[in-house]
């Protein structure tokens, strides 16, 4: 989290944020690394400062903004700039900035940070979920599959038998069958859960499409693996 100190955004400085928080803000949405970079040059500390009422910084806004080439041009020239633990940031909701790309399903950013910090896609936010909790919450399988493909089987000492748990029935109501069936096989101890078989079950229930041609077998496949039955 922040301290006053990396505020740029507070009620005693609405002027600085209109001069500086606000072009920041804009030049991170569009990916405009022009218009960033005088900032940041006369003030390198800038990279870590919050520049919204959330508390996010410039990584946190571009991570979030809508994938194009320019910005994950802008997120790259940022994480050069910055130090490791500059990236485990979090905002008020103590999400980092990869919890927001896998949100949104911005893989090309999700991997230039975790190129320079592999240790982002085990720091839980505040309620321990994790990045790819978010991205099953979300419904971006692609940036699931990535993230599931690197987590170890979701392991790590912030991963419990609960947000498991999660980001199965995530997957589930998903329709990312495949992930699915890679965590019943990866954590079959995750089967012993009632409550999360009984969840996985009335999803499943409420999908009588997915009973029908090409998705049945995954379906089938996931009630089998997991001894649902």
């Amino acid at each position: 989290m922040f301290d006053q100190n990396q505020i740029v955004f507070t009620e005693g400085s609405r002027e600085k944020y209109i001069d500086v928080g606000v072009p920041l803000y804009e030049a991170a949405i569009k990916g405009d690394w022009n218009a960033a970079k005088p900032f940041l040059d006369k003030q390198p500390d800038l990279i870590r400062f919050a520049i919204t009422e959330n508390y996010e910084t410039l990584l946190h806004v571009a991570a979030s903004a809508e994938s194009t080439k320019a910005v994950e041009e802008f997120v790259k020239n940022l994480v050069t700039l910055m130090k490791k633990e500059d990236l485990e940031l979090q905002n008020k909701n103590y999400d980092t900035a990869l919890h927001l790309a896998a949100a949104v399903g911005n893989i090309e950013t999700a991997r230039t940070m975790i190129e320079k910090n592999p240790a982002l896609t085990e720091i839980p936010s505040n309620n321990i979920t994790m990045p790819l909790y978010m991205a099953a919450l979300f419904g971006k399988p692609d940036m699931v599959r990535y993230l599931y493909g690197i987590s170890n089987k979701m392991g790590g000492d912030y991963w419990s038998d609960i947000n498991r748990g999660w980001v199965l029935q995530k997957c589930v109501e998903g329709d990312i069958f495949d992930v699915a069936i890679q965590i019943v096989n990866d954590r079959s101890e995750l089967c012993a859960e009632k409550g999360l078989l009984t969840g996985v079950l009335l999803a499943l229930a409420k999908k009588p499409k997915a009973f029908k041609q090409t998705k049945a077998p995954a379906v089938f496949r996931i009630i089998n693996s997991g001894k649902y039955v």
